[in-house]
């Protein structure tokens, strides 16, 4: 039977083992199958829960040493990442800016240990209103533009410096850590949503801040999957697992309901599918509903954004200023001539807008004639 199973199924199924008997059989499995010098970014992320199973049932792998390697690495990082977390939390503080902690940050919540929770990078959300200001403060102290993946996303990002429907992507040169400043919950769902998830706030015991209510941490959690490349990104799929133990039935019947009035529903509905195909144990309820979904439509994006509105050329303004004042913080001139160069184009703009316009032919009088 488990000869059948890909390496990605036998990596889970051994992370959410829960007996020492299915733990061992599942771990001579993977020691068989897994190559451990061309394992994918994926499941090195589950490393840390595969440590601790072996740790847990009192077993041990023929890939042991390595194993604790990479279980120290994530546990290296995740100190990293929290110290610096600490550090941005009191900076906002001081200036009173609500901050929510998103994805990894908040679902250590529903793990035994938070540590055992692998991150890529911090996600948090403060509100549109303080992003130009909350983005000032963190390029003031110590924090730059994540330029790789700017150079990735493209040469609109790349002059904007940051994605205007969604956030800003930064790092800390001297730790590493990669932080993600929100002004909305996702570049695929409503502003409604994000509003939603600031009325009806949860608490974090892990970090102490804000976080969404559970129905919207599920419904962000399956759509952030379904939507992205998420053969990098196995930990959903645990955290489905996880968050599982402590879900009601109303969360889920919430969590769908807000993928039905988000417009999202047949996308979250293929997460499911994708979670139940790989064996993670959810309620009979919403996998019936999966199983009768219509085949997934194709993924739109920036759902309700408008590009070259009044509130996305504000908000793109801000942003890019603040880069711009950043980057020469000792250099008034060219900040002068920045905003100079700003206020020749909107006037140039205004000018060709007002001769665009058409104008009534003069009239002549009597006497001219």
């Amino acid at each position: 039977m488990l000869t059948t199973l890909s390496i990605e199924e036998l990596s889970l199924k051994l992370c959410l083992a829960k007996d020492a008997a299915t733990a061992g059989e599942l771990l001579d499995a993977w020691d068989r199958m897994i190559v451990i010098d061309t394992m994918s970014f994926g499941i090195m992320r589950l490393s840390p829960l595969i440590h601790d199973q072996t740790q847990r049932f009192g077993l041990s792998s023929i890939h042991q040493a390595r194993l604790k390697i990479l279980y120290q690495y994530w546990w290296i990082a995740y100190q990293h990442r929290t110290h610096q977390l600490k550090k941005v939390i009191n900076l906002f503080a001081q200036q009173g800016i609500p901050v929510m902690a998103l994805k990894g940050v908040g679902l250590v919540d529903y793990y035994p240990r938070r540590n055992l929770r692998s991150m890529a990078d911090m996600d948090l959300l403060v509100a549109p209103k303080h992003h130009a200001r909350a983005l000032k403060l963190l390029l003031q102290n110590g924090w730059a533009h994540e330029y790789a993946d700017l150079e990735r996303k493209g040469a609109v990002h790349r002059f904007f410096g940051l994605d205007p429907n969604h956030g800003t992507q930064l790092i800390h040169p001297q730790s590493d850590v990669k932080l993600d400043l929100h002004r909305r919950l996702g570049s695929y769902t409503s502003d409604r949503l994000t509003q939603l998830a600031w009325a009806k706030p949860a608490y974090s015991a892990a970090t102490g801040l804000l976080k969404p209510a559970k129905p919207i941490e599920l419904f962000m959690v399956v759509l952030h999957a379904v939507m992205g490349d998420f053969e990098d990104n196995l930990n959903w799929l645990v955290d489905l697992a996880q968050m599982s133990n402590s879900l009601t039935a109303q969360d889920w019947q919430e969590a769908h309901e807000l993928a039905i009035a988000d417009k999202k529903e047949t996308l979250f509905l293929a997460g499911i599918n994708i979670a139940a195909s790989y064996g993670i144990d959810l309620p009979q309820t919403i996998t019936t509903a999966a199983e009768n979904s219509p085949p997934q439509d194709p993924i739109p994006r920036f759902s309700d954004a408008k590009p070259l509105s009044a509130k996305w050329l504000k908000e793109t303004i801000a942003g890019r200023y603040t880069v711009i004042c950043h980057r020469f913080p000792d250099r008034p001139t060219y900040r002068r001539l920045a905003i100079f160069s700003v206020a020749i184009v909107v006037l140039s703009l205004v000018y060709l807008v007002f001769m665009a316009v058409p104008k009534p032919a003069p009239q002549t009088s009597k006497k001219d004639r």
